[in-house]
């Protein structure tokens, strides 16, 4: 008799599949050549790597289990395994966005792109998306008013203290700290209006959001420039800053300093991302996260 074959060994065998046999939800997945292998949080709380039989995966989805047939052995045995499929498979209209209670997070380092695509986003489903304004203690120029709103240190202080902030930082710029964040009542106003809020923001606030909102609440996209190396995206995002001609040598200097440190977050921190995407082609980019929204319900 084989080990597998031994009454304990059944007995383990026959409790996984018990505990298997539970609805959850995706918490990340894989797509693969033939399949696609997901992450899946049970209603107990444990998690589960299993196949997921779903073209269309979203993070947060419920499923329920399902056994399939993996194989049948020289012996006419037929192998069973479990597989998990979605509880309701609804598809998207192709003009809009049906995702109520999540929010949509572009990150990744200064120059990679970001703003641009959250543009194009915000123009391809102008009645669908809509821009979270930043909140910070930094100045706020003319240009970047639609994105950011300046407050006092005293205000932002008391927004934290109230426990209203849905996110916040702290930054220094030019040896004076810098606070930044998401206010939870502008979040809360997007929902209300039957859209999806749609924020540029810091690793290290994504995390924050995370915290606040649930990482199933967010379809998170990492932003990459082109490069095999550390080294050379660095010197693609020093390219892209020289060329946009908004910062001077010495701010780009402290500019790629936090570069550094978030392409190092992005790598460390890959659990915080739906996708990480290398922006080497604009078009290319934006076609990907449209298409990832347009999957989820």
């Amino acid at each position: 008799m084989h080990s597998f074959d031994t009454p304990p060994a059944v007995a383990r065998a026959l409790k996984r599949r018990a505990k298997s046999m539970q609805e959850g939800t995706i918490i990340s997945y894989t797509v693969m050549p033939s399949h696609t292998v997901g992450l899946v949080e049970l209603a107990d709380g444990s998690r589960v790597l299993a196949e997921l039989l779903t073209a269309n995966p979203v993070i947060g989805q419920s499923l329920r289990p399902r056994m399939i047939l993996r194989s049948v052995n020289s012996e006419g045995l037929r192998i069973y395994d479990v597989a998990y499929e979605p509880v309701v498979s609804v598809a998207a209209p192709k003009d809009t966005l049906q995702v109520r209670g999540y929010i949509i997070a572009l990150s990744g380092p200064v120059g990679v792109g970001k703003t641009t695509v959250s543009a194009l986003l915000a123009k391809t489903f102008p009645d669908s998306v809509e821009l979270v304004r930043m909140v910070t203690t930094s100045p706020v120029t003319r240009a970047d008013r639609n994105e950011r709103e300046c407050l006092s240190k005293e205000k932002f202080a008391e927004l934290w203290k109230g426990k209203k902030l849905a996110a916040a930082m702290k930054m220094v710029v030019d040896d004076e700290e810098v606070w930044t964040g998401y206010r939870m009542r502008d979040i809360e106003q997007i929902w209300a209006k039957g859209r999806v809020p749609l924020v540029v923001t810091d690793v290290r606030l994504l995390r924050e959001l995370s915290r606040t909102l649930g990482r199933r609440s967010i379809l998170s996209f990492g932003l990459l420039p082109p490069g095999r190396s550390r080294r050379s995206m660095l010197s693609h995002l020093l390219h892209r800053l020289r060329a946009q001609g908004k910062a001077t040598e010495e701010q780009m200097s402290g500019l790629l300093k936090h570069a550094v440190s978030d392409l190092r977050l992005l790598s460390s921190q890959r659990d915080l991302f739906t996708d990480i995407l290398v922006n080497d082609n604009l078009e290319t980019v934006t076609e990907t996260v449209q298409a990832r929204l347009q999957q989820t319900r």
